[in-house]
């Protein structure tokens, strides 16, 4: 897993893990109820697989490695804060709006999810394994560099 992430970027394989994980759970949101189980059971695999492979190890590595020093504590508690939340709409929440939702609306809803992966990703400005963070922020604050 390192030698992908140093070969495509933290940012890269996050995008492309939440994107896995986004068409799984709609796949099987909109077709799982048609094409049964077997589909089912083969996008359920693609989707942990979308989770090991990009925002499970990578996001709060993220956090940790875009920011400088000095605000590195406040974005890896952001990062922590929205896991926890995730977790409550995982386990506490989703399961509440399965009887009242259906599995596959639920399945839906569990979706839109990694598009905030995927928002939340984009706005970092740069991938930390290719530059000095510590130097981009310096210069930026110094109003040299232009973002």
């Amino acid at each position: 897993m390192a030698f992908i992430v140093h070969k495509l970027g933290l940012k890269r394989t996050i995008i492309i893990g939440a994107i896995v994980v986004f068409l799984s759970a709609f796949l099987i949101g909109v077709l799982g109820p048609i094409l049964g189980m077997v589909f089912i059971a083969v996008a359920l695999g693609f989707y942990i697989a979308g989770h090991a492979f990009g925002p499970g190890p990578n996001y709060l590595t993220l956090a940790s490695m875009a920011y400088p020093t000095y605000i590195r504590g406040r974005a890896n508690g952001y990062a922590y804060m929205t896991r926890s939340i995730g977790a409550f709409f995982g386990y506490f929440a989703m399961p509440m709006l399965k009887p009242i939702l259906g599995l596959s609306n639920t399945l839906l809803v569990i979706s839109i999810f990694s598009i905030v992966v995927i928002i939340s990703t984009l706005l970092v400005p740069y991938e930390p394994l290719r530059i000095d963070v510590e130097s981009y922020y310096i210069e930026k604050l110094k109003g040299e560099v232009r973002s």
